[in-house]
């Protein structure tokens, strides 16, 4: 406990009450469970108990440590699992138990949520359904203290069994001839979902922004066991990759001027380095737009559809408020056929702009460029 030198007794008690079966406050210490062997085997104390009954102590314990400590409830809260058979139910009891008992956390892993905690520092999309009324409730509540935004959709997300759950939260069906089968192509959610960039308002001093994409698998596909389970990923395309467009850039530049990190990758490159292709409709509007963000240091982008003209005049176009080194890492190319050639296109076309152009500004900038080919492997 050498690394808690301030943590009150009374939430120490709670903490070993919760974490530590068998382990009471008012039975000698001798007599007590062993501490330290306990809490390194809590992940199998865990999956013993199954993830309810271990969720239920936890709401339990937060409510406990909201009503009886002097800080008003946890500040940082990460849950690695729960109720991966029932998700909708256990999201909708997780955001509510979190909602009412830390009114004031800053970190987590979604509805009244974002009016009630404001003191948030860091979010992760994929606790919260990837649809355009999420994205727009996030973005009216704003969040002065959030620094790191990830967008992603869960690939565990059930969308029929969400739309089935919460069909009128979600609004009424388009028409009466849908079925079950159809809930997960509702309008305005996971791949159809359409403005992402809505939640951007939200986060005006946003630090780092993160986008991960990741798309369907075949699953009779073989892969290395040191890549993963294949069965984690979903046979169908959860989003839409191409919502991350010009428009998105713009509002980024324009809601969040502070932003120094971003970042789309891809997840699970392997499984999908056959056929992925660049997103389209992030073009050399989209590039020029980043450059206004002025502090920017570092940018990481998966296959984009930019020129080497365009990206020779995002490098000259370098704000002079950051002095230090910066890094830029854009990939280009991949499928289909007309992209698989991309990449030696722009790399001429860069390359003879700036043979062509004398004193270019970014001779006067440190940067790094790294301008890499997405490969469409066998």
């Amino acid at each position: 406990m050498e690394a808690l030198p301030a943590l009150p007794l009374p939430l120490l008690q709670s903490i070993l009450a919760f974490a530590v079966p068998g382990y009471v406050d008012d039975l000698p210490v001798d007599r007590r469970n062993g501490i330290t062997f306990v809490l390194k085997e809590l992940k199998h104390v865990s999956m013993a108990w199954g993830s309810d009954p271990v969720m239920l102590k936890l709401y339990n314990a937060l409510k406990k440590w909201n009503e009886q400590g002097n800080r008003g409830g946890l500040r940082h809260l990460t849950v690695p699992t729960r109720n991966i058979k029932d998700k909708v139910r256990a999201s909708k009891e997780f955001f509510e138990n979190v909602t009412k008992s830390c009114p004031l956390i800053e970190h987590i892993d979604g509805y009244k949520f974002n009016a009630g905690c404001q003191n948030l520092r860091k979010f992760n999309w994929i606790v919260a359904p990837f649809g355009d009324p999420y994205f727009r409730v996030f973005g009216e509540h704003v969040k002065p203290q959030v620094k790191t935004l990830t967008l992603g959709v869960n690939m565990y997300w059930k969308w029929p069994w969400y739309f089935h759950d919460k069909s009128s939260a979600a609004g009424p069906l388009p028409n009466i001839d849908w079925g079950e089968e159809d809930y997960c192509e509702r309008p305005g959610y996971g791949f159809l979902a359409t403005d992402p960039g809505a939640t951007l308002k939200g986060c005006p001093k946003l630090d780092e922004l993160i986008i991960q994409l990741y798309h369907a698998v075949d699953l009779d596909m073989y892969i290395p066991p040191d890549m993963g389970d294949i069965q984690d990923f979903p046979e169908q395309e959860m989003v839409n990759q191409n919502v991350f467009d010009d428009h998105f850039c713009v509002t980024l530049a324009s809601q969040c001027p502070f932003v120094t990190h971003f970042v789309i990758k891809e997840i699970g490159n392997y499984f999908n380095r056959k056929e992925l292709k660049p997103i389209v409709t992030f073009t050399d509007r989209g590039l020029m737009a980043l450059t206004k963000l002025k502090f920017r240091r570092s940018l990481e982008l998966r296959s984009i559809n930019c020129t080497g003209r365009v990206l020779l005049k995002f490098l000259n176009s370098q704000s002079n408020k950051f002095t230090g080194a910066r890094t830029f890492e854009i990939t280009v190319g991949g499928s289909p056929v007309d992209s698989r050639l991309a990449f030696y296109d722009i790399l001429k076309e860069l390359l003879v702009h700036l043979a062509e152009t004398s004193d270019p500004p970014c001779a006067r900038q440190k940067f790094a460029l790294r301008l890499l080919r997405r490969r469409r492997c066998k």
